[in-house]
């Protein structure tokens, strides 16, 4: 299956709770997905929705991981 899709979507945190916190256990997700892709040549992208704000951005971003969905934390830059 992995190798026809395009993207995979990792909720950070429980959907709908606006604001919450990072569930840790993404990274782990994250890890597991990445060996996948390459055990089975795909090609598709990893996105992180939800938790995502400016003390872990970072690393997140050290993940590799393709695409992350900002939504709340944008408050956060612009008060």
């Amino acid at each position: 299956v992995l190798s026809y899709i395009d993207l995979v979507l990792l909720m950070g945190h429980k959907a709908g709770a606006q604001g919450g916190g990072l569930d840790e256990r993404v990274f782990e997700k994250i890890k597991e997905l990445q060996v996948a892709r390459t055990e089975v040549g795909g090609r598709f992208s990893i996105c992180l929705d939800g938790g995502v704000n400016t003390s872990n951005i970072e690393r997140i971003r050290a993940t590799g991981i393709s695409e992350v969905v900002v939504g709340h934390a944008v408050n956060e830059l612009i008060g």
